[in-house]
Parts: structure tokens; sequence; C-alpha cells
């Protein structure tokens, strides 16, 4: 099959295991297949620990020291990215995937401003073969919804909203023609209008570029209207997926449906906390990890649920 026929993106099968100097060894991803296509938003979806940040983490090449693949396959465009040389890792992520760490202050060199941040990302993106002339900076900076850049290029990068940071990090995909962008988790520092804003964006530049978009999340309030799919996590296995509507308006499962609810809108008026039941985290326990490890969560009368 030639790159041309190969999806963008294709897990298939992969488990990983983790360590930490000294601790246990435990399953990270457990079986974890999914596609992700040009010109779609797909969504991770999951509480801590569920495993969607390392699967990025994995694709680009980043992850920690312990970190060891069992089993199964990430390719992209046909290429094994588990078996990538080097050299060829840092090209893809200085060109064709882009990535936008949950903390803003890893993206850009806080102490550069912005316009010594976008001119390293123009000479890398030279030293790759692409031209990049300031003179095109504009252009990119209304397409991210910057409409003052004069008075941005001067400032430095700490001094930015985690927003501004934002679509800095969507222009530096842009600069560098990206065909994969992933992100993780950074709406969590977004209020919720901010967040609708960066909802748009996305969208706008994966239709305008034909770029697939990766977002990793611990909710999925907001994505009824952007994502193309959703894949629902659940301690390192993907319990759920389909399409964002489907997903959301007629999950299969109990812990999607209790998940989602954790999450309300803000027309909603909920009387108390609201809480992931027992009976939801054993029909996913026994759906990731099979009926005996299910068992264990009913042990224990003083336990109730799981707190969103």
């Amino acid at each position: 099959m030639s790159a041309d026929e190969c999806p963008l993106l294709e897990v298939n099968d992969l488990s990983v295991e983790r360590s930490r100097r000294g601790i246990n060894k435990g399953v990270g991803l457990r079986n974890v297949s999914l596609v992700a296509e040009t010109n779609e938003v797909l969504v991770l979806a999951g509480e801590t620990g569920s495993g969607t940040s390392l699967l990025g983490q994995l694709i680009l090449g980043v992850a920690e020291p312990g970190t060891r693949v069992m089993s199964g396959t990430a390719q992209f465009e046909g290429e094994d990215l588990i078996k990538m040389s080097r050299r060829r890792r840092q090209r893809l992520r200085r060109l064709e995937i882009s990535y936008l760490p949950r903390d803003p202050g890893e993206q850009f060199n806080p102490d550069r401003t912005v316009q010594q941040c976008l001119r390293e990302c123009s000479r890398l993106a030279a030293r790759e073969g692409l031209t990049v002339l300031e003179a095109e900076w504009n252009d990119w900076f209304y397409r991210v919804g910057i409409v003052e850049p004069e008075r941005v290029l001067p400032v430095y990068i700490h001094q930015l909203s985690s927003l501004l940071i934002r679509k800095l990090g969507l222009m530096r995909a842009l600069i560098t023609r990206s065909k994969l962008l992933i992100c993780d988790n950074v709406l969590a520092d977004l209020d919720r209008v901010a967040a609708f804003q960066f909802y748009e964006l996305v969208v706008q530049l994966k239709e305008e570029s034909d770029m697939a978009v990766l977002m990793m999340a611990g909710n999925l309030r907001g994505w009824e209207q952007y994502a193309d799919r959703v894949a629902v996590f659940y301690e390192g296995g993907i319990l759920e997926e389909g399409t964002a509507r489907k997903v959301m308006e007629a999950p299969d499962h109990p812990y999607t449906r209790e998940f989602l609810a954790c999450h309300p809108n803000l027309t909603d008026s909920p009387r108390e906390l609201p809480t992931i039941s027992r009976d939801a985290i054993r029909e996913a326990e026994r759906s990731i990890h099979g009926a005996d490890a299910a068992a264990s969560v009913t042990q224990g009368p003083e336990w109730e649920g799981r707190g969103c």
C-alpha cells in the first residue's frame, strides 16, 4: 500500500508498559487501535491517567524513560513510528507533526519575544526545505485570530495569555505546513469563552489546511459541534469510539454516560456533585480488563463512587 493510500495515522492493537525508578511496572496502554484521517478532529477523552497523553507522547517519540511497547504498531503515512530513526522523528516534529502541550510555558522559550520564536520556527522550516518569509506572517496571524500582530511581535512569551500562546502554536503549525496537530489537554487552563474561540480556530484551520487534529481532553463538553469522532479512554484502553454525536447523545457504556454527566452545561443546575458510580466503573473494568478485574471495584462497603 502506498503512502497516499494509507491513513495519516494508524494505531493498531498497541499495548505499552511503564515503570519509574524501581516502581512496579504497569500497563499504560491496552490494545489501543484508532485511525486519524486528514481534515478531521478526533477527540481522545478520559480522566487523568487514562492513557490519552501517553499515546500522544509515543506518536511524537517523547515518552518518558521506562516506557516500552509490548505489542502493536503505530504508523504515520505508512511509516513505523516505533522503529523510526531518531533523525526521522526529529524531522517529523519540526514539520509534519505539531504539538501543543498542556503547559503553555513548554511551547516556546518564555524569555524570547514572539518575533524571535517565530523566526526560529521559520529557520527550522527553511532547514527542511520550506521557504518562510516574514512577509507571510501577517496572513497567518489573521488566520489564527491575532488581528494586531505589530503589537504582539515585540512582547515576551511569558507576558502573553494562555489563549494567545495557543494561537501562536497554531500559527507555528501553519508555518511548518503540519499534517497532524496533537493538542494535549490544552483547554484545561482556558475559561469557557476562550475555549470556544480555540474550538472555532482549530476547526477552521483543519478545514483550510487538510490537517488532522488529535485532541486529548479531560471532558467532552463543548465538542458536540466541533469534533468529527470521539474515543473514550479508561485505564489505558478505548472504552467506546464513534462519531461525536453518537457517543455524546447515545453512548453505549454507563461509564461514558456518567463521565459526560460529570461536566454539566452552564444551563444545568446540579443539586450535588456528580460522581461516577460503582456499577459504571465495574462495567468499564470488565470491558477493558476482563471480568476478573472488575470484581475488585465492588470491595469495601464504604466505597460509593468516583468523584469527577
